[in-house]
């Protein structure tokens, strides 16, 4: 289950259902990026945009697909480039949070 999609298909129906068709059905859907490369493409744009809430969801579906935290550490260094220290630090915490949650111990190795 996805409770925030469940969360919107119950509560705004067309949102959710925009969301389950095309979001996810015709562009997350597609075929081209493996999994891992798709969460991990989304995790750089959610860091760039600041967006926090959507970021932790996505950050957790790359850990779940294999991807290691010092990956996704490394998609928030390169934030600090190309979107800005203050979004790297707010990428930085939530990362921290959801590795708190997970039981994943600061700092992680270095994938070199």
């Amino acid at each position: 289950g996805q409770p925030v999609l469940d969360g919107l298909r119950r509560d705004f129906p067309p949102l959710g259902e925009a969301t389950l068709n095309y979001a996810l059905g015709e562009i997350v859907g597609r075929t081209v990026l493996d999994p891992q490369a798709r969460q991990l493409a989304t995790v750089a744009m959610l860091a760039a945009q600041d967006l926090q809430p959507q970021l932790k969801i996505h950050a957790g579906y790359a850990l779940n697909l294999g991807t290691a935290p010092a990956e996704l550490n490394e998609i928030i260094y390169l934030a600090t480039v190309y979107a800005g220290f203050p979004r790297a630090l707010n990428a930085a915490a939530t990362l921290r949070a959801l590795y708190d949650e997970r039981g994943i111990a600061l700092p992680v190795e270095d994938a070199e």
